[in-house]
C-alpha cells in the first residue's frame, strides 16, 4: 500500500513540471505579461516573498550587444538574472550572485532580430528566502528602434 501515495505523488510532480514547461514554452511573456524596457533605460524593482519575479521585455535586433546591470538597492537579496527568448525556449544567458555580491552584469550579442525577456529573482526562486529591491539597467551600442520599425519587425508582440 505505500507504493500508491508515492506514486501518486511522483505523478502529481511530472505532471506539474511538465505542465509547467509547456505553458512557458507556448506563453509569449512579451505579450502583456512583462513590463517593456527599452535601451539606455533604467527600472527599479522589487523581490518580495510574494512576487518573486521581475520580468522585462525589450525588442533587439540580429547583432546589438547588449549590457544588462542588476544591482541589489535594498535588503538582503542575492540575485538571479536571466536573459532568454520570450517563451523561455531558449535560455542565453543566466547568474546568480553569490552571497555579498550586490550586482550581476550580463553582456550579449543578439543572435535574432525580436523581442527578449529579461527575468530578475532571488537566488534559489521560490525554494529562496531573501528579498529587497533592485535597479535594472539595460543599455546597447545601438540606438532604440522608432515606433515605426518596431511595428513593421515585430507585429505580433506589440500590445
Amino acid at each position: 500500500m505505500p507504493q500508491k501515495p508515492a506514486l501518486l505523488i511522483f505523478s502529481s510532480i511530472f505532471l506539474l513540471i511538465f505542465s509547467s514547461i509547456l505553458y512557458a514554452q507556448t506563453t509569449d511573456f512579451c505579450n502583456g505579461i512583462a513590463d517593456e524596457i527599452p535601451y539606455n533605460r533604467t527600472v527599479d524593482g522589487e523581490i518580495t516573498e510574494s512576487d518573486i519575479f521581475g520580468r522585462y521585455c525589450f525588442r533587439g535586433q540580429e547583432g546589438d550587444v547588449v549590457n544588462i546591470q542588476i544591482e541589489v538597492t535594498d535588503g538582503d537579496l542575492i540575485l538571479e538574472g536571466a536573459l532568454s527568448d520570450r517563451f523561455i525556449a531558449e535560455v542565453f544567458e543566466e547568474y546568480t550572485a553569490e552571497s555579498g555580491e550586490d550586482m550581476i552584469d550580463i553582456e550579449f550579442t543578439l543572435p535574432e532580430s525580436e523581442s527578449y525577456l529579461l527575468l530578475v529573482s532571488r537566488a534559489g526562486f521560490g525554494e529562496g528566502t531573501t528579498t529587497g529591491s533592485y535597479s535594472l539597467s539595460l543599455t546597447s551600442d545601438n540606438e532604440p528602434l522608432p515606433l515605426e520599425e518596431i511595428s513593421t519587425i515585430f507585429p505580433a508582440t506589440l500590445s
